[in-house]
């Protein structure tokens, strides 16, 4: 079984990834640009502009996404749920507040720093993913289960993903 769970910045789509691939004792996948950056000695937002200007480097990403997703596993990535042939496909979603709050904590930045951050690299995915590949990231048809993550821990999430894997894994079975 493939799950790709996809999230704008700071939704919680790569923790509540990994509990989720633990609790099903699956591989996590889960290629971030934030990896590609950091060996290239540049941030995310820096990577992010190189990648508008060089669409080769998306490209490249996704086909590795793809070939890492042969297999039964969950994905945490961006295009995860429009490049991977997922069973289940499902979003995080959380208030731009409630993102910001969360990115302040993880990247240590600063109010005004951590709401260009989220701004900013939204704005980029939306706009590269849309001229790209003609996909629109904001629209939620494609998806089997949405999840606002506010006010909710990474577990507790994770334990409503796994909830809903379970019934949709019955309802298969009993359908064959």
């Amino acid at each position: 079984m493939k799950i790709a769970i996809f999230g704008f910045t700071g939704s919680g789509k790569t923790t509540v990834a990994k509990i989720v691939a633990k609790m099903l004792n699956l591989p996590h996948i889960s290629p971030t640009f934030k990896d590609l950056a950091a060996r290239r000695g540049m941030s995310v937002v820096e990577f992010q502009k190189l990648a508008e200007k060089d669409p080769d480097i998306d490209l490249e990403f996704d086909k590795a996404l793809k070939e890492m997703a042969q297999r039964d596993c969950v994905v945490s990535s961006w295009l995860g749920p429009w490049m991977v042939e997922a069973d289940i496909k499902i979003k995080l979603r959380a208030s731009f507040e409630e993102r910001v709050r969360r990115i302040r904590g993880r990247e240590k930045l600063a109010e005004e720093k951590a709401k260009e951050y989220v701004r900013e690299k939204d704005e980029n995915n939306i706009k590269r993913y849309k001229s790209l590949y003609g996909i629109n990231i904001k629209d939620e048809e494609i998806f089997d289960l949405i999840i606002d993550t506010e006010g909710k821990t990474p577990e507790e999430v994770a334990e409503e993903i796994v909830k809903f894997v379970k019934r949709w894994s019955d309802e298969k079975m009993h359908h064959t």
